[in-house]
């Protein structure tokens, strides 16, 4: 999936709840952030589809972005 529509998704899970705007925020990021191993293609497009889904599509980048963003201090 592109970055877009991982932002749309994350977009609608957090309309979902009753969040406010940090929260907003760490779920939007949480929802993009997968998407970081897209960066390949910005230098050559055989490392973009080499290594697309294959870091950032992990339960363990999962898990350390979550912890990260748990314990992060994003201003209001």
């Amino acid at each position: 999936m592109s970055p877009v529509i991982h932002l749309l998704i994350a977009w609608f899970v957090a309309n979902l709840f009753s969040i406010n705007l940090k929260e907003r925020r760490l779920v939007l990021i949480a929802g993009v952030i997968a998407e970081v191993d897209a960066i390949g293609i910005l230098f050559n497009e055989d490392l973009f589809y080499q290594y697309h889904h294959t870091f950032g599509h992990t339960i363990l980048f999962g898990v350390i972005i979550t912890v990260m963003l748990m314990l992060s201090e994003i201003p209001n």
